[in-house]
């Protein structure tokens, strides 16, 4: 970690707000590539998003290709996933394709991922640094905090949560007015008589018909979540009517509810990237959840992001060698919505006529879980 003095400035190429998987990918990419970066990482700053604990092949395949630390973070492969009803009636179990999803260490994860930037010599990270205040001029990017120490950089990335002040102080809030409305919840314990190590369980129709719950069963514990278009209070319902349902069908042990409280509640701009009418400002770009980067029926929100990082990242490198870099900034826009829109809009079919399917017919079952972890849309 880099400590700066009151009053201190530092000037780097790239600054980036929000140490969450878009960030940290984003600094730690461009770091690699020769750019000076500083990281923000203040809990203020970051995603609230409760992190899952599995990575896709998608997003393997990106670290891979950036030169960006696994080693020692994937836990397994997922070794089965089985699709149940929302009342655990019905049951199938898909085909697993020979690339599939692993159970990640997601807090080793980014421990990696802060080293790999701090031993590219030209990578700093703050996550000290509250950022109150930051003014856009023409040639470049200030930051200042209470403690009035100054960040100055050539661009800056945002990696925020969506709809944060920061986001709004540079002209490019969003409207919160999302169409699927989606509210998340997640709970993670230990329960080592329960965790088949390895195994993913979707419950189907949750709520509504695109509403659905999951439970990942890993080492010594297990994650329990739920997503669907639903009030906060509504969401805390579904999870303990789901809990409940598994307690009696032993996949979830009878103590669960002392966990409860520690349920990680988060309101999701699922899709929201796709309604924002740019992700551009002077010398700023959006990344991650700040963008609205979040997958529309699966909410998603690590492999788009990290996505849209690179994407940025190559747009960034460009624009830093140009005499007009907000030239530059503008083909963000069109390269993430090119790239990115088929795996962040909802699916073509219908969610209500798609459900009754998946329990009678084996290739709709193995389709949807590509279209959940793949992004192959149907």
């Amino acid at each position: 970690m880099n400590k700066h003095n009151a009053d201190e400035q530092v000037i780097v190429d790239v600054i980036v707000v929000g140490g969450g998987p878009a960030g940290l990918f984003a600094a730690t990419d461009l770091a690699h590539s020769g750019l000076s970066v500083i990281l923000l990482d203040h809990p203020r700053l970051s995603p609230r998003q409760p992190a899952r604990t599995w990575l896709s092949p998608l997003a393997m395949e990106l670290f891979q290709e950036a030169h960006l630390p696994l080693e020692g973070t994937i836990l397994q492969p997922v070794q089965d996933c089985y699709f149940f009803s929302h009342d655990l009636a019905r049951m199938i179990k898909p085909q697993l394709p020979a690339a599939r999803p692993s159970l990640i260490d997601s807090a080793g994860q980014k421990k990696k991922m802060v080293a790999a930037l701090l031993a590219t010599r030209v990578g700093q990270y703050d996550a000290e640094y509250d950022v109150q205040r930051i003014t856009l001029g023409e040639e470049q990017v200030t930051l200042l905090d209470k403690s009035r120490r100054q960040y100055r950089g050539r661009l800056l990335l945002l990696a925020t949560s969506f709809g944060h002040p920061l986001v709004q102080s540079v002209g490019l809030a969003a409207s919160q007015s999302n169409q699927h409305g989606l509210q998340s919840a997640q709970l993670e314990f230990e329960a080592p008589v329960f965790a088949e190590s390895g195994r993913m369980d979707y419950f189907l129709g949750l709520g509504n018909a695109a509403g659905f719950g999951y439970r990942l069963a890993r080492d010594g514990g297990i994650t329990l979540g739920v997503c669907v278009a639903a009030p906060p209070v509504k969401i805390q319902e579904l999870l303990q009517q789901l809990a409940d349902r598994l307690v009696q069908k032993q996949l979830l042990p009878a103590n669960w509810r002392n966990h409860l409280p520690d349920a990680k509640m988060h309101w999701s701009p699922a899709g929201l990237c796709l309604e924002m009418e740019s992700h551009i400002a002077k010398r700023t770009m959006l990344i991650g959840e700040a963008g609205g980067f979040v997958a529309a029926y699966t909410n998603e929100s690590f492999f788009p992001g990290i996505w849209s990082a690179k994407i940025a990242g190559q747009v960034i490198r460009e624009a830093l060698g140009s005499t007009h870099p907000q030239d530059k900034l503008r083909y963000y826009e069109q390269l993430w919505r090119t790239q990115m829109a088929d795996y962040l809009r909802p699916p073509h079919s219908d969610a209500q006529s798609l459900l009754p399917l998946v329990f009678g017919n084996q290739q709709i079952a193995d389709k949807l879980f590509l279209a959940m972890h793949s992004g192959i849309n149907f």
